[in-house]
């Protein structure tokens, strides 16, 4: 008897929401999926391919030829907008927790201006569908344990 009330009493102090928390504040598999995408894909969450503003404006492609030319002296790809440059940008990827969600956050200025001076950056740093589901399989084993942790099983 003794052990069942032992287990009430921790049953009510648990808290899910603090218990999913602290298991979101240790991974940085959120930053990992954006980062992944931008440099495979470079598309937002939505699928859709990130453009600069000006090739979007002038339909050629995913940057005017001039920046084309100066990818290609790097050695970076030219057929997508991975927003990787010198890595700064990317390297700054970091949660931040709010009440009920999370949202990626990332240095975006530049010597030369803001990132979003040259892109629109809706769904840029969100998760998409497929990355959420990723996210939650890589979660779900550490919540359960965290929850067993808690709850004494």
């Amino acid at each position: 008897m003794g052990s069942l009330k032992n287990l009430q009493k921790r049953l009510e102090k648990f808290d899910p929401e603090k218990v999913f928390t602290e298991v979101l504040e240790e991974t940085e598999k959120p930053e990992e999926l954006v980062r992944e995408r931008l440099n495979k894909t470079g598309t937002r969450s939505t699928g859709e391919k990130i453009k600069t503003y000006s090739a979007d404006r002038y339909g050629k492609g995913v940057y005017m030829p001039f920046t084309i030319a100066m990818k290609k002296s790097k050695g970076q790809p030219t057929n997508r907008v991975t927003l990787k440059d010198t890595g700064a940008f990317q390297k700054s990827f970091e949660k931040k927790l709010l009440k009920d969600a999370f949202q990626i956050e990332g240095e975006s200025k530049k010597p030369d201006g803001e990132i979003e001076d040259n892109i629109d950056f809706t769904n840029v740093l969100n998760l998409s569908k497929n990355e959420i589901k990723e996210l939650v399989k890589e979660i779900k084993p550490l919540y359960i344990q965290e929850v067993r942790a808690v709850v004494g099983l």
